[in-house]
Parts: structure tokens; C-alpha cells; sequence
């Protein structure tokens, strides 16, 4: 198996982030890259600190109420995993590319635009009116939205030997009792 390339890695770490989100309805990761392409902020989606998790208590408020997905933002205590990897930043400015499993809602795309942001690679449509509008905003500011193959991308990882990575951790695990004692 070769390297893998800036952006099966990055999708991957989306992917990866997106594991950690506690939204019943859509699990979202983004990762925020610099023009160097060094991670300057990672986000999921999830309720706000302080606030109980939908996965918590196992009702989603926006379903239970009977939105859709994509409708009834207003009601919902998740915060966007754009707006969670943007807070995170030192300097929103350094941020030069934006891998997201889904296409960033209207909102977080104006969110996006005030920064340096030039690219979003996503695999999934984020499904709303406002979403196919974001697009637009985006490529009228003469910057890059691009829908990757969800298809090509999974398990881009899944190649690696297990076997030797299983030799690998038991290594380490050697190693690190021994340092122990």
C-alpha cells in the first residue's frame, strides 16, 4: 500500500472525528487544514457544553418534533461540527481547507467565508434548500467546493496489514511493560 494522499488521509480524520458526535440524526466530522496542510482544528457535531446529548437520553428534539432533516436548526441544541473545529483555531485565518463528511449548511458556509478558507471536500449533501444555496455563495466568492466518492474513500485504511499492525501493538506493549518494570 502507497502513502496516502493529503486528502484520503484528511477524510479520514473527518470520518474518524465523526465517530465522536452524540447526534442521532446525521454523525458529522470536520477537520480543518492550514496551507501547510497541518491540522489546525478538528469538530463533530454534538449538543453544546453543558447541555444533555441526544444520545444521552436516546430522542433526537428535532425529530420528536417532528422536523425533518435539514429543517429546525432553530430548536436543536446541536452545534455544527464546522463551528465546533472552527472555535478551536487560533487564527481563523490560517485556515485553508475544510474536509467535512457533509456539505456545510448555509449558516456554517457564511461562517467558512469569513475566513481564508479557499477549499471543502465533503462526501454527503447536507439535504436542504439552504444547502444547494450554499454552494452557490461558496463558488461565487471564486472559491472550491468539491463532493469526493464516498466510494473511493472508504477504508482507505482498511488496506493496512492488521496482522502487522497487531505485531506492531504488541511491541509496544512489550516495550512499554519493560519500561515499567
Amino acid at each position: 500500500m502507497g502513502r496516502l494522499s493529503v486528502i484520503e488521509w484528511a477524510m479520514d480524520l473527518a470520518k474518524s472525528t465523526a465517530t465522536r458526535s452524540t447526534c442521532l440524526s446525521r454523525k458529522v466530522g470536520c477537520v480543518l487544514l492550514d496551507n501547510r496542510n497541518h491540522v489546525i482544528g478538528t469538530g463533530y457535531n454534538g449538543s453544546a457544553s453543558g447541555l444533555q446529548h441526544c444520545s444521552d437520553n436516546g430522542v433526537c428534539y428535532k425529530r420528536a418534533k417532528g422536523y425533518a432533516s435539514g429543517t429546525g436548526d432553530e430548536i436543536c441544541p446541536a452545534i455544527h461540527a464546522e463551528v465546533n473545529a472552527v472555535i478551536q483555531c487560533k487564527d481563523v485565518y490560517s485556515i485553508h481547507t475544510v474536509y467535512v463528511t457533509t456539505s456545510p449548511c448555509h449558516t456554517c458556509t457564511k461562517m467558512l467565508l469569513s475566513t481564508n478558507a479557499q477549499i471543502i471536500y465533503y462526501f454527503d449533501d447536507y439535504v436542504s434548500l439552504s444547502g444547494m444555496e450554499a454552494s452557490k455563495m461558496w463558488d461565487n466568492a471564486g472559491r472550491k467546493w468539491i463532493k469526493l466518492d464516498r466510494a473511493l474513500y472508504v477504508g482507505a485504511l482498511t488496506s493496512v496489514n492488521t496482522m502487522a499492525l497487531d505485531e506492531i501493538s504488541k511491541d509496544f506493549y512489550k516495550t512499554v511493560s519493560d519500561l515499567l518494570g
